[in-house]
């Protein structure tokens, strides 16, 4: 179901971009499960995360270019 919505979106906007990393970075000491959601906006570059979740603050000083911000800092500045 998930996909068939993403598959939608791209063919609209043509800005999906599927991804599944080949390296795993382990970044996220307080709660590995949630390294998965690091993982491939940092294999693409990503410029943001979009997390309230306090565990991806690790990426802050981790040398790799995704920030984190919450969406409601995100959504006045950049759309």
């Amino acid at each position: 179901m998930v996909w068939r919505f993403l598959e939608g979106i791209s063919r609209l906007h043509n800005n999906v971009l599927y991804v599944e990393p080949h390296f795993r970075f382990r970044l996220i000491a307080a709660d590995p499960d949630d390294d998965k959601f690091a993982d491939c906006p940092i294999a693409v570059e990503a410029d943001f995360i979009l997390t309230s979740d306090r565990h991806f603050d690790a990426l802050h000083s981790s040398g790799y270019k995704p920030r984190p911000i919450e969406p409601n800092q995100f959504i006045p500045n950049h759309l």
